[in-house]
């Protein structure tokens, strides 16, 4: 049995039955992860949140054209088992790109209209709006070049013109 000692030698490992502490030279990441996202590493965030965003996306369309894993596997030209752990959170690796393409292959062909992998992984899109996904992909880009110190700065003066606009454009009230 190991124990860690303190933050300060994460590598710096504890022997409860000889009393002795060990140096690991390889750090386990599920013992060493980063301690502000509670020990997960950036591939597990990456894939917990495409689960998200995969379930989310069955959620969304249950009811209007996936009717169950099984048909949308069929349609897919996948196996259930490929979908199913994903979707109840079980899956330890994320799906590969090629299922994905899979995936919104199948979904198009059941909900009759455009699934994109962009979709199924829960990226940003407007739908039918070409000139605003390349307006959002301008302002996206225009926000990675300002410093990380101002970026909240930057946004909240986004947002206050936004609201401002928005006040704007409402229609006087109307006395009685």
């Amino acid at each position: 049995m190991h124990e860690v000692i303190g933050l300060h030698a994460p590598c710096l490992h504890f022997d409860a039955n000889s009393a002795s502490a060990k140096f690991a030279s390889v750090c386990n990441r599920h013992l060493h992860g980063n301690r502000h996202n509670g020990g997960m590493t950036a591939e597990q965030q990456e894939r917990d949140r495409l689960q998200a965003a995969l379930l989310d996306f069955w959620e969304a369309n249950q009811k209007v054209g996936l009717k169950s894993v099984r048909q949308w596997a069929i349609a897919s030209g996948l196996s259930p088992s490929t979908i199913n752990p994903v979707l109840k959170g079980t899956a330890n690796k994320r799906l590969e790109d090629e299922t994905y393409f899979k995936l919104a292959v199948g979904a198009s062909k059941l909900l009759l209209r455009e699934v994109t992998v962009d979709e199924l992984q829960g990226e940003m899109s407007i739908e039918g709006s070409p000139q605003l996904n390349g307006r959002l992909r301008r302002a996206l880009a225009a926000l990675k070049r300002i410093p990380a110190d101002r970026l909240d700065e930057e946004i909240a003066a986004l947002e206050a013109r936004a609201n401002l606009i928005e006040e704007t454009r409402k229609p006087p009230p109307q006395d009685a």
